[in-house]
Protein backbone atom coordinates (compact mmCIF):
# COMPACT_ATOMS: atom_id res chain seq x y z
CA UNK A 1 0.00 0.00 0.00
CA UNK A 2 1.18 3.60 -0.89
CA UNK A 3 1.75 6.14 1.18
CA UNK A 4 -0.66 9.00 0.80
CA UNK A 5 0.72 11.89 -0.89
CA UNK A 6 0.94 15.28 0.75
CA UNK A 7 -0.29 16.99 -2.67
CA UNK A 8 -3.69 15.12 -2.12
CA UNK A 9 -4.37 16.95 1.37
CA UNK A 10 -3.68 20.18 -0.39
CA UNK A 11 -5.67 19.84 -3.70
CA UNK A 12 -8.59 18.61 -1.32
CA UNK A 13 -8.01 22.10 0.83
CA UNK A 14 -8.26 23.65 -2.11
CA UNK A 15 -11.05 22.01 -3.89
CA UNK A 16 -13.04 22.65 -0.35
CA UNK A 17 -12.43 26.12 -0.77
CA UNK A 18 -13.50 26.56 -4.18
CA UNK A 19 -17.07 24.69 -3.32
CA UNK A 20 -17.49 26.82 -0.57
CA UNK A 21 -16.89 29.87 -2.17
CA UNK A 22 -19.13 29.18 -5.33
CA UNK A 23 -21.41 27.87 -2.68
CA UNK A 24 -23.26 31.16 -2.46
CA UNK A 25 -25.00 33.07 -5.14
CA UNK A 26 -23.52 36.49 -4.03
CA UNK A 27 -19.92 35.33 -3.98
CA UNK A 28 -20.45 34.03 -6.99
CA UNK A 29 -21.63 37.26 -8.48
CA UNK A 30 -18.60 38.69 -7.24
CA UNK A 31 -16.23 35.99 -8.60
CA UNK A 32 -17.81 36.45 -12.05
CA UNK A 33 -17.90 40.21 -11.99
CA UNK A 34 -14.06 40.31 -11.32
CA UNK A 35 -13.54 38.18 -14.05
CA UNK A 36 -14.61 40.93 -16.95
CA UNK A 37 -12.96 43.70 -14.46
CA UNK A 38 -10.83 44.31 -12.00
CA UNK A 39 -10.01 45.93 -9.12
CA UNK A 40 -13.64 46.91 -8.67
CA UNK A 41 -14.80 49.08 -5.75
CA UNK A 42 -16.49 47.45 -2.74
CA UNK A 43 -19.53 49.88 -3.01
CA UNK A 44 -20.20 48.27 -6.50
CA UNK A 45 -21.06 44.65 -4.96
CA UNK A 46 -24.03 46.53 -2.41
CA UNK A 47 -26.09 47.28 -5.08
CA UNK A 48 -29.39 45.31 -6.05
CA UNK A 49 -27.75 43.42 -8.89
CA UNK A 50 -25.46 41.60 -5.85
CA UNK A 51 -27.95 41.43 -3.39
CA UNK A 52 -30.17 38.95 -2.99
CA UNK A 53 -33.99 40.33 -3.68
CA UNK A 54 -34.95 39.22 0.05
CA UNK A 55 -32.00 40.60 1.84
CA UNK A 56 -32.50 44.06 3.20
CA UNK A 57 -29.60 46.60 1.89
CA UNK A 58 -28.13 47.12 5.56
CA UNK A 59 -28.06 43.40 6.58
CA UNK A 60 -26.69 42.32 3.30
CA UNK A 61 -23.53 45.29 3.87
CA UNK A 62 -22.77 43.29 7.26
CA UNK A 63 -22.61 40.04 5.14
CA UNK A 64 -20.61 41.09 2.63
CA UNK A 65 -17.87 43.30 4.82
CA UNK A 66 -18.06 40.29 7.56
CA UNK A 67 -18.33 36.92 5.69
CA UNK A 68 -17.98 37.05 1.92
CA UNK A 69 -15.47 39.09 1.37
CA UNK A 70 -13.20 37.87 4.00
CA UNK A 71 -14.02 34.21 3.15
CA UNK A 72 -12.76 34.97 -0.46
CA UNK A 73 -10.19 36.81 0.72
CA UNK A 74 -8.42 34.30 2.91
CA UNK A 75 -8.69 31.77 0.14
CA UNK A 76 -6.48 33.67 -1.99
CA UNK A 77 -9.53 33.82 -4.36
CA UNK A 78 -9.60 38.25 -4.36
CA UNK A 79 -7.42 40.70 -2.61
CA UNK A 80 -9.37 42.84 -1.09
CA UNK A 81 -7.68 46.58 -0.24
CA UNK A 82 -9.69 47.84 3.11
CA UNK A 83 -8.12 50.68 2.77
CA UNK A 84 -8.99 51.75 -0.70
CA UNK A 85 -11.71 49.72 -0.40
CA UNK A 86 -11.79 47.89 -3.70
CA UNK A 87 -11.02 44.50 -4.27
CA UNK A 88 -9.50 42.59 -7.13
CA UNK A 89 -8.58 38.87 -8.33
CA UNK A 90 -6.04 37.06 -6.05
CA UNK A 91 -3.10 34.41 -6.35
CA UNK A 92 -5.56 31.79 -6.89
CA UNK A 93 -7.99 32.86 -8.85
CA UNK A 94 -7.52 31.30 -11.80
CA UNK A 95 -7.72 28.34 -9.61
CA UNK A 96 -11.73 28.46 -9.66
CA UNK A 97 -11.84 29.71 -13.49
CA UNK A 98 -12.31 25.85 -14.51
CA UNK A 99 -14.90 25.24 -11.41
CA UNK A 100 -16.82 27.91 -12.67
CA UNK A 101 -17.33 27.34 -16.19
CA UNK A 102 -17.55 23.39 -15.26
CA UNK A 103 -20.74 24.78 -13.10
CA UNK A 104 -22.19 26.99 -15.68
CA UNK A 105 -22.47 24.71 -18.57
CA UNK A 106 -23.63 21.87 -16.71
CA UNK A 107 -26.30 23.42 -14.68
CA UNK A 108 -27.11 26.23 -16.89
CA UNK A 109 -26.50 28.63 -14.96
CA UNK A 110 -25.63 32.44 -15.03
CA UNK A 111 -24.45 32.62 -11.70
CA UNK A 112 -27.27 34.07 -10.17
CA UNK A 113 -28.28 31.81 -7.97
Amino acid sequence: MSEPDSRDGERSETLNQSLKALSCPARRRILLALESQHPREVGEFQSEEFRPAETEPAFFTIRLHHEHLPHLDEAGFIIWNRAADTIMKGPDFEELQPLMRCIQNQFDVDFDG
